[in-house]
């Protein structure tokens, strides 16, 4: 996990196509996105009626922990976040 949110600070990834890195809970369908800028998205690819959400100014390594939720199935506990909805 650490490698793949290195790819975010390296002089490519502003001018990508695609500057985010995701994680996925194949399990509950839950989404972690990340961007260069610290902005993180979280949304649930197989539900349609629930809402993206967003944090902006987030840490590598804030990052690092919420992915380790979600790769723990810990989905409540991220849930509980301070998130804005789109």
């Amino acid at each position: 996990m650490r490698e793949i949110l290195a790819r975010l600070d390296s002089p490519d990834a502003a001018e990508a196509d695609h500057p985010d890195v995701s994680l996925i809970h194949d399990a509950s369908g839950w989404t972690l996105s990340v961007f260069p800028s610290g902005v993180v998205t979280c949304e649930n690819l197989d539900e349609e009626d629930v809402s993206p959400r967003y944090m902006s100014s987030i840490s590598r390594s804030q990052t690092l922990q919420m992915w380790q939720q979600l790769a723990k199935g810990e989905i409540a506990a991220l849930l509980t976040l301070p998130w804005l909805e789109e």
